[in-house]
């Protein structure tokens, strides 16, 4: 804990010495990092700091309710260098959705709760036992005596909210409420952001959350449960990115499912994996074999391929993992599922090549 103080005191001491400041966070946008990015940019713009925000990704409708969302910018608009860039809530130079970080600044600070986090920055604050990273921005704007507001401490909330799913994660320990109870003294509204959250979905989002849904795939009794949102369903609904928001976490809820996977093909060729489990298994390690990660409940992955053979890849994986790892009677015989894929042998591997992480 020493050591991280001494972070925290040399990340205090390089925001004071920068001219201008870039903040920026993951692809596929989330609760956490816009919260994050929000409650880092209003705390030192309010303080006097000159700071631009941006991502690689457009905000989702669902979170643009959030206090300074509006002011994010697009990393492809970003055509000068800064003194400092902060990445927040990434594991990696590649979840930024942009190659070389070195094009926006020579100084990157890291700032995460990943437990994947490769370390990538010049200084690097990694907490992977907080559930959010909105939990070290907090902790940080405290330590540099940031001024603070009620839209800031809105921000942080929703980020805490969400990647604890609405407080239910295993990793939601005394120290979140204690936050929580401090950001709704400082004029957070529990009510107005779970409604906006929560009640606030799009009707596009409710039909791919329906089609999902009616079509899951459930393995020994209902132990291992997946879906695929491909892109034929994506054009008919004419959903956007964000319309495919928290559709794991609905599978995740079913009773008596350990594991849920949700397969989300993008039009680049590529498919977006979500892991959740429930209790006993660790999918972040489900994750890692197809170069993604996150944490032991949630964890994701990018992986490069036709949607078939990664279903049948991944699935089979998970299959075998658990009946080798978990020999607590979870597994009962379980059959694996075959490449559906034209043109390739049976059990063909997809093309794993896109390092990548979620949640």
């Amino acid at each position: 804990m020493q050591e991280k103080e001494l972070v925290k005191r040399q990340i205090v001491k390089k925001i004071k010495a920068a001219g201008d400041i870039l903040i920026t966070s993951h692809i596929m946008p989330d609760g956490d990092n816009i919260g994050s990015v929000c409650a880092l940019t209003g705390a030192l713009r309010l303080s006097g700091y000159k700071v631009d925000c941006a991502l690689f990704d457009a905000v989702p409708e669902i979170l643009k309710f959030l206090p300074g969302s509006s002011d994010i910018k697009r990393l492809a608009e970003i055509d000068k260098k800064y003194d400092l860039l902060i990445v927040l809530d990434s594991s990696s130079i590649e979840r930024t959705g942009v190659p070389d970080l070195g094009k926006y600044s020579d100084f990157v600070i890291n700032i995460d709760h990943h437990v994947c986090n490769d370390n990538f920055g010049n200084i690097n604050l990694v907490h992977t036992n907080y559930s959010a990273t909105v939990q070290i921005v907090f902790e940080l704007i405290k330590k540099a005596r940031l001024k603070f507001n009620s839209d800031i401490a809105t921000c942080l909330y929703c980020g805490l909210m969400t990647d604890t799913v609405g407080f239910q994660t295993s990793n939601t320990d005394e120290n979140v409420f204690k936050m929580a109870s401090s950001l709704v003294k400082c004029g957070a509204s529990p009510n107005h952001i779970s409604r906006e959250m929560f009640q606030n979905k799009s009707m596009k989002n409710i039909i791919i959350i329906g089609k999902t849904l009616s079509s899951l795939n459930f393995i020994d009794n209902g132990l291992i449960c997946w879906g695929k949102i491909d892109q034929k369903t994506i054009k008919e609904v004419g959903a956007l990115p964000s319309d495919c928001f928290g559709i794991v976490n609905q599978m995740i809820s079913i009773k008596g499912v350990e594991v849920a996977v949700l397969f989300n093909e993008r039009p680049d060729g590529k498919t977006m994996v979500d892991f959740r489990s429930k209790t006993v298994i660790d999918v972040n390690k489900i994750a890692n074999a197809f170069g993604g990660g996150g944490h032991l409940r949630a964890s994701g992955a990018t992986i490069e391929g036709n949607l078939n053979d990664i279903i049948s890849e991944v699935v089979n994986f998970a299959v075998g993992h658990i009946k080798t790892n978990y020999n607590s009677g979870l597994m009962k015989g379980t059959n694996t599922i075959e490449s559906h894929s034209c043109g390739k042998q049976k059990g063909a591997k997809a093309n794993t090549v896109v390092k990548s992480v979620g949640i």
